[in-house]
């Protein structure tokens, strides 16, 4: 039987999807250990399965998710991807974030990384804000490992998966918030129409959908599990 493996955004830990969870029990890679050359702790959880998982994998992690279901197309069933760029960072022909803001966030986390995290829990939440922002905040970061925020911030810089993309033929939804103000919504649909087997699911919201549109997130994942067979 199909089952999710779930790989948080940067600036959350595995809290992301617990509301997904309490319709989808499954297991938790945190982006952290599936940064890096392979083979990373994401591989080996893929090589140790007994049947292949849907990836669900949320911004950094739907990119970690997609570069692996590329590099391991038979021990990946589907995947569904939230709020997730084949690349992040805008250039002359894609939509994305800003590279000098990027490069202040790097700066930002040697320094004063509670500020940065603030800074973009304050964006990501939006268009929530005040307490229910607080709160998606408080719950996300705390086991976060401060140490490792760079390491994010400079795959997010570097990786680039739209090639890679076309090559994905499993099952696929990718979910984004037409309010993103992290990745726009632009770069969700792209990466969409890139991948021969993926639907674009839009949604009234923005970058944090894990906190804010779990049921979508676990109805995509029911039909993608079926779609893989399950």
């Amino acid at each position: 039987m199909t089952w999710p493996l779930y790989i948080p955004g940067w600036g959350s830990d595995a809290c992301a999807f617990n509301a997904v969870c309490r319709q989808w029990q499954g297991v938790m890679c945190a982006w952290w250990d599936a940064l890096g050359e392979p083979p990373t702790a994401l591989d080996a959880m893929l090589d140790q399965a007994a049947t292949p998982p849907v990836l669900v994998g949320w911004s950094l992690g739907g990119q970690l998710a997609l570069a692996a279901a590329a590099r391991k197309p038979h021990a990946v069933a589907g995947l569904v991807l939230v709020g997730t760029p084949a690349r992040f960072l805008a250039d002359e022909d894609h939509p994305g974030a800003d590279a000098r803001g990027l490069r202040s966030m790097r700066l930002g986390v040697t320094r004063d990384p509670e500020r940065v995290l603030a800074d973009f829990w304050r964006r990501a939440a939006a268009p929530e804000a005040g307490e229910t922002a607080d709160a998606w905040r408080e719950r996300a970061t705390t086991g976060v490992p401060r140490a490792r925020l760079a390491d994010g911030l400079d795959h997010l810089a570097e990786t680039d998966l739209r090639a890679t993309a076309a090559a994905v033929t499993v099952p696929a939804a990718v979910i984004h918030g037409r309010a993103d103000a992290i990745v726009p919504v632009a770069a969700g649909e792209r990466l969409a129409h890139a991948m021969p087997a993926a639907r674009f699911i839009p949604l009234d919201g923005g970058h944090a959908l894990p906190f804010s549109h779990p049921e979508t997130i676990a109805a995509a994942l029911t039909e993608v599990a079926r779609d893989a067979g399950a």
